[in-house]
């Protein structure tokens, strides 16, 4: 006896799917080839995302190696840049050789070195194949070479800045020293030394509280 098989009719789709044609929504082939995003679609310049990438391919010219000096802080009151103090004097450019001139301070400043490596290490990432920072110590650093945007800064800081006194010396020994805090000029000096030989302890009876002054030298 022969038994004949109806064949069973198709499973009916889930309620509410839909069937995917093939090829659709299926995961790539292993080694399938891809094709690289068109510019702009999801594809990242890591040049523009971060512009010390680029930095290097720029043309050196003095002005950008002044504006990167401006950049460079000094070790010891960080929110003065060594342009604003007054301690950089010049800059050469000559194709990827930067030559930058510096006075410190005075001759024995203990942030000479670490000023000289900072100056390096800026303008090396700025592009420069070659840096030397050489040091004069004639004539000698002045106060008065502190810019106003410097002597803005280190009364923000809570440093008294010192008096512009184009070597007078009556202005640079006797001229009145005011609180950074309050403006009063009721202050008492505490120690002709500070934190560093270029500053003196104040104390200002007004606020009573104590401050630095930037010496006048």
């Amino acid at each position: 006896m022969v038994v004949k098989l109806s064949p069973s009719p198709p499973a009916p789709p889930h309620s509410g799917a839909q069937a995917v044609p093939q090829g659709e929504g299926n995961f790539p082939e292993p080694n399938a080839p891809t094709s690289p995003l068109p510019a702009g679609e999801g594809r990242v310049d890591m040049a523009a995302a971060n512009p010390t990438w680029s930095e290097g391919r720029l043309t050196l010219t003095s002005d950008a190696v002044w504006a990167a000096l401006h950049e460079v802080m000094d070790p010891e009151i960080p929110v003065l840049s060594l342009v604003d103090l007054g301690v950089v004097r010049e800059v050469t450019v000559s194709g990827d050789v930067v030559t930058v001139t510096m006075t410190p301070t005075f001759s024995g400043c203990p942030a000479l070195v670490e000023m000289q490596r900072l100056i390096e290490v800026r303008l090396l990432a700025l592009g420069a194949a070659s840096v030397a920072v050489n040091t004069v110590l004639a004539p000698a650093w002045s106060s008065d070479w502190i810019s106003d945007e410097g002597r803005r800064k280190l009364k923000a800081f809570g440093l008294a800045p010192p008096p512009v006194h184009g070597g007078d010396v009556q202005i640079m020994l006797f001229d009145v020293v005011r609180c950074p805090r309050c403006n009063s000029d009721d202050v008492l000096v505490r120690n002709t030394f500070g934190s560093t030989l270029c500053r003196a302890i104040y104390y200002c009876n007004r606020c009573q509280d104590a401050f630095e002054q930037f010496k006048p030298l």
